[in-house]
Order: structure tokens, then sequence, then C-alpha cells
């Protein structure tokens, strides 16, 4: 649905985008990440027209978005949640639906569609962070578009809106649609996000499912035994790296049910067996951390 292909842009001394390239896939959640300066904001603008690139492009089905017939109708766009605070919920978005050349009447229709229909006729200037937040999306939404840009969505929302928000944009997904969505949440993004767009001083480091991201950091078997030299000894002559700690042995490189298996085989008691691996925020941080800009000592 979306290839961006050597994507480069410079602010005098400063290389903001450097040469970025990657594909965001129609029907899952693509994840952008990478710490801040990293360069997603300038790259999500060039995606859309609203910064020119000094090299490089963006195509939506292989057409260019400024070559796009309806844009509002094949790419809604959420990079600002700013809205006019003298207008209304309702008065805002029927102004944009004008801009955008979409009948007045999907206004209410997306209000209802991220819960503000009760605020349909409150100024935006009344609204909390996450109101704004769910305003924004219902006027991404009003051409009723295949792709979703969102640039940090969750912000200023409390629990129950980032649980809806999650579900919003995974059933958008599971619909055919194609979401492209930045954040901060690591944890958030791992419960909802299919792929990843990793990038760190404006290049790109990875760009890759959640799953293959996570899965090149071994996974941890923790084995509390009274046997523990015996285990120890069993392991290690099927190659397995093991660690002593305290009343814990930790097995690397293996399964639960690989070492469960050994031990039974060879009549070792085991009191109790963990498998545990590391977090997506682990290992994008371990990605991420010679690259980032701003860190604390």
């Amino acid at each position: 649905m979306i290839t961006v292909s050597g994507l480069t842009r410079q602010y005098g001394k400063r290389l903001a985008v450097d040469d970025m390239t990657f594909d965001v896939a129609a029907g899952r959640v693509t994840g952008f990440v990478g710490p801040n300066g990293a360069g997603k904001s300038t790259t999500m603008r060039m995606m859309v027209g609203l910064t020119r690139p000094d090299s490089g492009e963006v195509r939506y089905h292989g057409v260019h978005y400024q070559d796009l017939k309806w844009p509002a109708r094949s790419v809604g766009c959420v990079l600002d949640a700013r809205v006019h605070p003298g207008r209304t919920a309702l008065n805002h978005l029927r102004a944009t639906a004008a801009i955008s050349r979409v009948p007045a009447g999907r206004a209410e229709q997306v209000l209802a569609e991220v819960g503000l229909e009760t605020a349909a006729n409150q100024r935006a200037g009344q609204f909390s962070l996450g109101m704004r937040q769910r305003l924004a999306l219902a006027a991404a939404l009003l051409g009723d578009p295949q792709i979703l840009l969102l640039d940090e969505p969750s912000n200023g929302l409390d629990p129950d809106g980032i649980r809806w928000l999650r579900n919003y944009l995974s059933d958008f997904a599971a619909r055919g649609g194609t979401v492209f969505v930045s954040s901060h949440l690591i944890s958030e993004l791992s419960m909802f996000a299919d792929d990843l767009v990793v990038i760190g001083g404006g290049r790109l480091l990875a760009a890759e499912s959640v799953e293959a991201i996570t899965g090149r950091h071994d996974v941890a078997v923790i084995v509390e035994t009274p046997q523990p030299v015996e285990l120890v000894a069993l392991l290690a002559a099927y190659g397995f790296v093991v660690e002593a700690a305290a009343d814990w042995l930790i097995v690397r490189g293996t399964t639960r049910t690989v070492v469960s298996q050994i031990a039974f085989d060879s009549g070792i008691r085991v009191l109790e067996l963990t498998e545990t691996s590391r977090s997506l925020e682990d290992s994008l941080l371990d990605m991420t951390r010679t690259s980032a800009e701003f860190a604390s000592t």
C-alpha cells in the first residue's frame, strides 16, 4: 500500500532523514518508532507533502500523494491534534469536509464513530487533549480512507481511550486498511502492532514484524531444582549454556518444554520452571541506544 523510497531531508548541516526506505503493508498495523529527534515527524510530513524531500519519493498504490485525485478519500492523516478553539466539533468537521470535497453528512457519522457525538456542539477550546485527539481522528476518517497515518494518536487519552484506539486501529486493519502509527508507548504498540519501522538518527534501523524483532533475542528458561549439579552437567552435554544464580539455574537458547523433557527423561526433580523473554521495549532500546540524540547519563 505504501512504498517509501530513499527519502532524504537536510536542514542546514543537520541531516534529519537519511535515505529512508521501507514498505507499509495493507491489512496490518505498522508502528513507527525511534527516540526523540530520530526523524519520525519529518518523515511523516514528507509522506503527505507537508515537507518537500531533498530526494526520494513516497507512493500509495504506486501513486504519489500529490497525484491522488481525492487525497482525503485515500489517506487519512493526523499529524497535529490542534483545532481552532472557537469552533464546535461539528463545525470543524463540516469545514474540513467542505475543503476535502466530502459530503457534510459524514461529520455526524465520524463524530459517532470516535465517541464524540455528545460533544458535537461543544467548542474545541473546551476539549481535553484526549478529546482533541479523537476529533483529529474523526477529521482523518471523513473521506472513509483506506490508509491512516497517525502521529502519536494516543497522546492524552485515558486508559479506556487507549484501549478503544487500539481496538479501532486493529479492526481498521482487519478490514483491509493500512495503519501507520508513530508512538513512544512501546508496551502499548506491542499489544496490537503487526510490523515495526524503527529509525534512529534519521536512518532506518529495522523494518520487519514484531515477532522477528523480539525473536532475535534469546529466550531464557529459569529452573529451580534440588539437583542443580546433575542438571547443569546434563544440559551442558546437550550444548546449552547454563548460569547458576542463587537457587536457580538460567538456561539460554532453549525452551521450557525442552528443559522439562530432558530433566524428566533423566529422573531429575524440578520444582519450578519458568520461560522468559526480553520485552519489545528492551529490544527497541538496544537497537536505538547508540542513535539517541537526547539521553540521560
